[in-house]
């Protein structure tokens, strides 16, 4: 069940009115069914004795990461097998496992990646760009002006530039990220424009699917699902794949 582990610091007099919002939240839609009341929302107060605000985050995210120094993953198997499975299942499903609020934007930190020469005539985008180059996400925070620093008090931010192209729903993409900007300093870092194109090849090539005189003994054809590739003029090739035998899941065979 997709369910979120929040590690929130507030000021105490806030506290209960977090909670109460939160909670209002999760009970919103249908609220009074069996066991909604019990197990939908549930908030715990740090517990110093027992470790520290890192200790416990950092636990969760190696659950859905790596597995690494865990006794048993999450439904007591091994924790890299129990890792393996979330990561993949997140994939799947373009689920996003980890994300933290309240700092520096992590947006800008990939904006600032993307630049590899130094920036001349600006010492703190170059100061933040070379933390972000070094994958030294410390050092990016403070020369944002620190973990605790308002949004408006950090020190660069996104340039962005309106778009009028239509996007996937329909609507014009509107504002879009080109760039970072520091005072009227502003460096682009979007500068190619990318599409997805079918390639000629597969279109209404039938005889790259895995049809059912090319499939081994015993295994079905691709069926449904390779008319619409072929409609879609997905590149598809014929064989077989699995996965290894994981404990009592057994291999998957698929046509890709």
């Amino acid at each position: 069940t997709p369910h979120w582990h929040l590690l929130l610091f507030v000021k105490a007099t806030h506290s209960e009115k977090v909670v109460e919002i939160i909670q209002e939240h999760a009970l919103r839609e249908d609220g009074t069914e069996p066991g909604a009341a019990k197990y939908r929302f549930r908030n715990i107060f740090i517990d110093w004795k027992k470790g520290s605000a890192a200790g416990y985050i950092a636990k969760y995210i190696s659950k859905n990461i790596d597995g690494y120094r865990l006794d048993k993953g999450v439904n007591g198997e091994c924790p890299e097998e129990g890792a393996m499975r979330v990561d993949a299942w997140a994939s799947i499903w373009g689920i996003r496992q980890v994300q933290q609020i309240g700092g520096p934007p992590v947006t800008i930190y990939r904006q600032l990646r993307k630049i590899r020469s130094p920036i001349k005539g600006d010492d703190v985008l170059e100061s933040c760009r070379v933390a972000a180059d070094s994958g030294d996400w410390s050092s990016y925070v403070m020369a944002q002006g620190g973990p605790s620093a308002k949004r408006s008090e950090h020190a660069i931010s996104l340039e962005k530039s309106w778009d009028d192209n239509l996007g996937r729903y329909g609507e014009p993409k509107g504002n879009t990220v080109i760039g970072i900007t520091h005072g009227i300093f502003t460096v682009q870092t979007k500068i190619h424009t990318w599409e997805i194109e079918f390639s000629p090849l597969y279109m209404g090539e039938q005889s790259v699917l895995c049809e059912a005189s090319s499939a081994p003994s015993g295994h079905s054809p691709a069926g449904p699902a390779s008319a619409s590739a072929r409609v879609a003029g997905v590149p598809v090739s014929r064989g077989r794949n699995s996965i290894e035998d994981y404990g009592s899941y057994l291999p998957l065979e698929f046509c890709q």
